[in-house]
C-alpha cells in the first residue's frame, strides 16, 4: 500500500489548510502537506524538525488517508502544496499523480536535490509535451497546470554540497531563491540568471530573515540591476501570521 512520510509537529500531522504566501500563487487558498526528511539543511531553515527521515518524527500516511484528511478539512478546496523538508528525498511522484487523479492541482517547492528529483522532472517534461500537443491539435487546454514546480536552489547552503540539476532551472515553472549573503548574490548572477534565461520564468528573491535588513538591501540592488528578470518575493504568510 502506498504511503508518504509526513512531518509531525507537537504531535500534529502537518496537513493543513491555509493561503499560499509566496510567488505566482500568492493569496490562493491551498492545502499544505509538509513532508519529512531533508539532507540539505540550510543554516537559515525554519523547519529543522523536518530534517530527519526517522519515522518516529513523522507519520506514515497512506495516500487514501491523506485524501480523507483533505476532504474532511475542506471538500471545496482542490489545490495542494507539497513542501518539506525536501520532498524529493521520498518517492513523491506517485503521490503527486494520485492527487492529480483525485481532482487536485498540485504545487511543490523543492531544491530538487533528492534521489527522486529526476523522476519529477521527467513528469514535468511529459506534462509540457502533452499540453503542447493539445494546443497543436486545437484541443481545449487546461486553464491550470496540474503540477507546478517552484524550484528553490540551495546548493550553496547545503551541508551535502550536491549541485542543483540544470534541468530543474529549465523545467521549473518559477524559481524562489533565498538571499542570505553575498555568496548568494554571486550564485544568482553566475548560475541562476544564465540558466533560467534558457527557459524564461519568474525569479522571486526572498531574504533570509536572520539578517533581514542587510539581505533586503542586496535584493533591492539586484532588482534595480535586473528589473526585467527578477521579482521581489513577498512572504505574505509571515506578515499575516499564517501557518
Amino acid at each position: 500500500m502506498n504511503s508518504i512520510l509526513i512531518n509531525k509537529s507537537l504531535d500534529e500531522v502537518q496537513i493543513f489548510e491555509t493561503v499560499q504566501g509566496e510567488a505566482t500563487f500568492i493569496g490562493v487558498p491551498s492545502f499544505f502537506i509538509r513532508l519529512q526528511g531533508c539532507s540539505v539543511r540550510c543554516f537559515f531553515c525554519d523547519e529543522k524538525k523536518t530534517w530527519s527521515l526517522d519515522s518516529r518524527l513523522g507519520a506514515n500516511f497512506t495516500y487514501e488517508a491523506v485524501l480523507d484528511c483533505l476532504l474532511n478539512l475542506n471538500p471545496n478546496l482542490k489545490r495542494v502544496v507539497i513542501t518539506g523538508g525536501e520532498p524529493t528525498e521520498q518517492d513523491v511522484l506517485p503521490f503527486i499523480k494520485f492527487l492529480n487523479a483525485s481532482g487536485y492541482s498540485v504545487a511543490m517547492e523543492s531544491a530538487m536535490s533528492g534521489t527522486y528529483a529526476e523522476s519529477v522532472l521527467d513528469f514535468i517534461e511529459a506534462q509540457d509535451a502533452f499540453r503542447k500537443a493539445a494546443l497543436n491539435l486545437n484541443r481545449e487546454s487546461q486553464n491550470s497546470i496540474p503540477f507546478w514546480l517552484t524550484f528553490s536552489p540551495k546548493e550553496i547552503y547545503s551541508e551535502n554540497g550536491k549541485a542543483s540539476s540544470l534541468r530543474a532551472f529549465h523545467l521549473a515553472h518559477e524559481i524562489k531563491f533565498v538571499i542570505a549573503d553575498l555568496q548568494a548574490v554571486d550564485y544568482l548572477e553566475q548560475i541562476i540568471i544564465p540558466e533560467s534565461l534558457k527557459a524564461p520564468k519568474p525569479i522571486f528573491l526572498v531574504p533570509d530573515w536572520n539578517n533581514k535588513e542587510k539581505n533586503q538591501t542586496y535584493i533591492l540592488s539586484l532588482l534595480k540591476k535586473y528589473p526585467d528578470l527578477l521579482r521581489l518575493g513577498i512572504q505574505a504568510h509571515k506578515y499575516w501570521n499564517l501557518a
